[in-house]
């Protein structure tokens, strides 16, 4: 099958192609993904020679969505919708980057997101929906211990993923904490919606590569877009500044495959306005657009500012 032809369900919208679900099979001593887009390609056992040895089962991590869902998370996520002074160029905010891959041995299987470092660079946010891509590879049958999740940085660094901690059901969002206490630089998010016609970058994964005799390498680009409009958890359009619930915002350039759980940033400030999950074909127009989880339901997994330990 072809990851580009599968459609999904998933916040109220139907039609849609979840965006970045790349998935790979392999084809001799490499590895290559099915459909079209990107593709990774590195030798078999490549991946296991480099990257630290993971204390945390992909099979543990699928079981940490359920159990850490909807979970609010003991810090603050700072308000930082003017962005940071000391971002200004593209690879100030690329370097918060990363790259998941999802690794099922036992099936040859991997499947690829993309996410982003938020705090102190030890929180990665992704999407959850290519966790479950992934568990669809995987059998009861199967003692599946040499399944792993791990995060190529954007120096070509491999990091295990340590823990999921937090899982926002509704907004397809998940936090994940890296191995060993790493860091890595971090992005700042916006806590309001970025209005109708805001210029956009979004993130776009082209391909990865990885070899035993190198570090992995990542392709990738900054595809400039605009917002659209948002749309409600019943799909219905809603309104920036109203009482509407804002569950979707569309924008312009439909992602590529392995973009999904990347940042969408405002141009101007180089803040977090989206997390990418996917695309689907604006009737009005017959163009394929994107449509991400707006930032401001990011904020939900952390604490308010000003608001005492202890209150729910």
């Amino acid at each position: 099958y072809k990851k580009a032809d599968i459609r999904c369900y998933c916040g109220g919208h139907f039609c849609r192609t979840c965006a970045g679900c790349s998935d790979w099979k392999r084809d001799g001593n490499n590895w290559k993904r099915v459909g079209n887009g990107c593709h990774l390609s590195h030798s078999s056992s490549s991946v296991h020679n480099q990257s630290i040895k993971a204390t945390t089962s992909f099979t543990t991590l699928l079981e940490q969505l359920n159990s850490n869902a909807n979970v609010q998370l003991p810090y603050i996520l700072p308000y930082e919708n003017t962005g940071r002074k000391n971002v200004t160029t593209k690879y100030d905010f690329t370097r918060a980057v990363v790259t998941i891959a999802h690794l099922i041995p036992l099936k040859n299987e991997v499947i690829v997101a993309s996410g982003f470092a938020v705090l102190d660079g030890g929180l990665i946010v992704t999407c959850a929906h290519t966790f479950y891509q992934a568990a669809r590879h995987l059998s009861c049958s199967e003692l599946d211990q040499k399944s792993q999740s791990i995060v190529i940085t954007d120096e070509g660094e491999l990091i295990p993923v340590a823990t999921v901690e937090s899982h926002l059901v509704r907004s397809d969002i998940v936090l994940l904490r890296l191995q060993g206490g790493r860091q890595i630089p971090s992005l700042a998010v916006d806590p309001y919606p970025a209005p109708k016609s805001t210029s956009l970058l979004s993130y776009n994964f082209v391909t990865a590569s990885l070899t035993s005799t190198s570090r992995p390498t990542i392709s990738y680009s900054w595809k400039p877009a605009e917002v659209l409009f948002y749309k409600g958890p019943c799909g219905q359009e809603a309104t920036t500044g109203t009482y509407d619930e804002l569950s979707a915002m569309m924008y312009s350039h439909p992602p590529s495959n392995g973009s999904s759980g990347g940042p969408i940033v405002n141009e101007e400030t180089k803040s977090v306005v989206g997390i990418i999950r996917g695309s689907e074909v604006n009737y009005a127009t017959r163009k394929s657009i994107g449509f991400a989880t707006p930032s401001e339901c990011l904020f939900e997994a952390f604490k308010l500012p000003g608001m005492p330990d202890g209150l729910e």
